[in-house]
């Protein structure tokens, strides 16, 4: 058994990353650049999600309780942010997915996700 991190680390957060660096750039008015900077990553990491070479698969996030609102608030909260603060947004959505997700704690292989 792999642990619950484990997992969300690999396999959910580059769908979190994806999703935000979608609503920044498409809803929020952000260059890639400039959301790439907000998020700590680099520009060519927002153009792969964008393109989606990496991150492409989003299932496990659909089926997560007001993901898009969730998702929404992030973005928001990085647009306005000073510094980017990617590690503290992305710790409170994995409090929500495994508030939400009883099953997170006991994913035992990628195909649960």
């Amino acid at each position: 058994m792999r642990p619950h991190c484990e997992l969300i680390t690999t396999k959910i957060f580059p769908q979190i990353r994806s999703l935000i660096a979608e609503e920044l750039t498409e809803n929020l008015g952000f260059t890639q650049t400039e959301a790439a900077y907000k998020m700590g990553i680099t520009q060519p990491a927002i153009s792969q999600y964008k393109k989606e070479f990496r991150a492409s698969e989003k299932t496990i996030l659909k089926t997560i309780p007001d993901m898009h609102k969730i998702i929404k608030d992030a973005a928001k909260k990085l647009a306005t942010a000073k510094t980017p603060q990617q590690s503290e947004i992305l710790c409170s959505i994995c409090k929500q997915i495994r508030s939400s997700v009883p099953n997170t704690q006991t994913m035992d292989d990628e195909k649960d996700i």
